[in-house]
């Protein structure tokens, strides 16, 4: 319903939303847990990357990058999903004291490194040629 609906679709899941909220007020407090799980997730994939970076320059195979590139990417559109489906959700994931510096300090590790191992890799084939 909510992927590629119109106006109308995206005003009507957010009624939905806000009404399932409202009426349920524990299934407020059950974002944070999903939030706090998001900022786990990220946190774990940072991690894994953050020691790649600095130990091993351009060792990455082209499919591992990619693999990378497209989890960075699947991470991002479903946190935007969430977050963007209804102003409650929106409010909360604000509220939530991990997610914010999670989301920073993942891109703010990851996104270098990408771009460091792309660069290294483009070189390289630019070499070979």
């Amino acid at each position: 319903m909510y992927g590629n609906c119109d106006d109308a679709g995206r005003k009507l899941l957010q009624k939905l939303i806000e009404a399932v909220l409202k009426s349920n007020p524990k299934y407020l407090e059950d974002l944070n847990v999903a939030f706090d799980g998001f900022a786990t997730f990220l946190d774990d994939i940072k991690q894994q990357f953050g020691c790649y970076s600095s130990k091993r320059n351009g060792e990455m195979s082209w499919t591992s990058l990619l693999e990378t590139i497209y989890k960075v990417v699947d991470v991002s559109g479903a946190m935007s999903s969430f977050i963007s489906s209804s102003p409650l959700i929106a409010k909360r994931a604000h509220e939530n004291g991990n997610l914010a510096p999670a989301i920073a300090n993942f891109y703010d590790a990851v996104m270098p490194a990408i771009q460091q191992e792309l660069t290294l890799h483009f070189n390289r084939t630019d070499a070979q040629l």
